[in-house]
């Protein structure tokens, strides 16, 4: 069995943790931004759109509102909307000339345009977007030099392992070989953000220091900024289960994240975790107790997208009855959902048909039809109605 490609679903499971839902955009000016963006080292998103364009509204509403693109964008950018043809708009674009509508600009706290990407784009393609932008903001050379002296102080590792996260480059052989001769008390507010900052896995040394010194961390970090960075920790130690087939490695990962995050983040880490281990190495029993557990615990409180993916994932594995009532089910909550379209109603419709319960895949299939003009999927609906009559 192929399987799950642990990239795709691991953003997954982030989504039911934080607080925040969508992307967060500032209050404020441009002047304000880039400031904000200095303090934070970080660089400035901008959603550079006009109030007439349609492609604009649709991803603000469906994109920038799912909690992928806010867990992502909230942590790693300073989000700005501008209306190019309002207010600051026209002078922002004479510095950045825009040609279309919606165009997505990467920009660092100098002003200095980073990357930038022009039309609207899907949940998928936004994040791949923003780790291309992330990529291309690479300072750890500047910090490297300096290193390679002989600069062990705690300030000048706490910003090279950053910067070396941030442009998505190793950067574990040097927060471990800081942390076995430290600069100053470990306890220290820097050296506690070097230990937070080097968390990569929770099967890990510097996982041990980090449950070590948690009172102080929450001194520093605030629980959501625990959360998302144990969570992806713990997200990393479950694709290194996976990887070497240990049900003790899924277990300590469950156990590590359940120790630190708070009580929604550990319940949701821990179904869907369940979840993906037992699609790839669980027999029929256990991987249909995960999909109940899921739909149970986290089907309610996940969107549309996310649902919908785990009932195409979970297909694969169509023919064991107890994972056909189970994704049926779950199917049932997508297609009940206030946002689900023909296509959702025309995929429960077929699901209802394969388990034999025609009278209601009838149903399911008017529903659909019902909710398109399209002649072409009309003519599809009628097909598949017809082929359940005459079958």
């Amino acid at each position: 069995m192929q399987r799950i490609i642990v990239s795709l679903i691991i953003c997954l499971v982030s989504v039911f943790s934080l607080s925040a839902q969508g992307i967060e955009f500032m209050e404020g000016n441009w002047k304000e931004a880039l400031a904000k963006a200095e303090k934070e080292n970080k660089i400035i998103f901008v959603d550079a759109y006009a109030e007439w364009c349609g492609p604009c509204k649709r991803m603000a509403a469906t994109v920038f509102t799912t909690k992928e693109a806010g867990d992502y964008y909230n942590k790693n950018f300073i989000n700005f909307k501008i209306d190019m043809e309002k207010g600051e708009g026209p002078s922002f674009g004479r510095k950045y000339p825009v040609r279309a509508y919606p165009t997505l600009m990467f920009i660092d706290a100098s002003g200095e345009l980073v990357h930038q990407k022009v039309g609207a784009q899907s949940v998928s393609s936004l994040l791949s977007l923003g780790n291309t932008a992330l990529g291309k903001v690479d300072r750890s050379g500047d910090y490297a030099e300096k290193y390679e002296k002989g600069d062990r102080s705690a300030e000048l590792v706490y910003n090279y392992i950053a910067a070396l996260n941030q442009a998505g480059k190793p950067s574990l052989k040097i927060a471990n070989e800081y942390l076995r001769k430290p600069d100053g008390d470990l306890k220290s507010e820097t050296n506690l953000k070097i230990i937070f900052e080097s968390l990569q896995q929770v099967d890990s040394r510097i996982y041990s220091l980090f449950d070590q010194y948690q009172q102080p961390m929450k001194a520093i970090f605030s629980q959501d900024e625990i959360d998302q960075k144990v969570l992806a920790a713990g997200e990393s130690t479950l694709e290194t289960a996976i990887t070497f087939e240990s049900s003790e490695l899924l277990a300590e990962a469950q156990q590590k994240v359940g120790a630190q995050c708070s009580e929604s983040v550990a319940n949701a880490f821990r179904a869907k975790s369940e979840l993906i281990f037992n699609f790839n190495f669980g027999d029929e029993k256990a991987y249909a107790a995960a999909l109940k557990d899921y739909s149970k615990e986290l089907a309610g409180k996940s969107n549309i997208t996310e649902n919908y993916d785990i009932v195409k994932q979970g297909l694969k594995r169509w023919g064991e009855k107890k994972v056909e009532k189970e994704l049926v089910a779950l199917m049932e909550t997508v297609a009940n959902s206030s946002s689900a379209t023909y296509e959702h109603w025309i995929t429960y419709g077929s699901l209802l048909n394969r388990t034999g319960d025609t009278k209601a895949a009838m149903k399911a299939l008017d529903q659909a039809k019902e909710m398109t003009k399209n002649n072409r999927i009309l003519a599809r609906i009628d097909k598949m109605r017809e082929q359940i009559l005459n079958k």
